[in-house]
């Protein structure tokens, strides 16, 4: 890959990497005020790294659960409520992305 692709593909994930930040800061089990910027960032780049390998909408869901519980520590209530909200966030902002050719960011 050469260096004007690559400075692309990182630029392209900076801006997935700050929209999705977005999405998980406002619907996240956390007030947001108060939170440093990256609290969220490992479920971003978890979300990132799944969603560029092709996941489902209906695994997403699962993921995100997973992460809340596992990282977070949230119970299961406030886990699924919350992952349920992120996830379909996601999807939808997913979703409406245009289109990308394989290899591209």
């Amino acid at each position: 890959m050469r260096r004007p692709q690559r400075k692309a593909k990182r630029s392209s994930f900076r801006r997935e990497q700050s929209a999705l930040r977005t999405i998980v800061t406002e619907l996240g089990p956390m007030d947001p005020d108060g939170l440093p910027e990256d609290e969220y960032d490992c479920l971003v780049h978890h979300l990132l790294s799944v969603l560029h390998r092709g996941t489902r909408r209906e695994e997403l869901n699962q993921e995100v659960e997973s992460h809340i519980r596992g990282h977070f520590g949230f119970d299961a209530g406030v886990s699924s409520q919350t992952a349920e909200r992120i996830a379909g966030a996601t999807w939808a902002w997913w979703s409406s992305r245009p289109p990308t050719k394989r290899g591209d960011a």
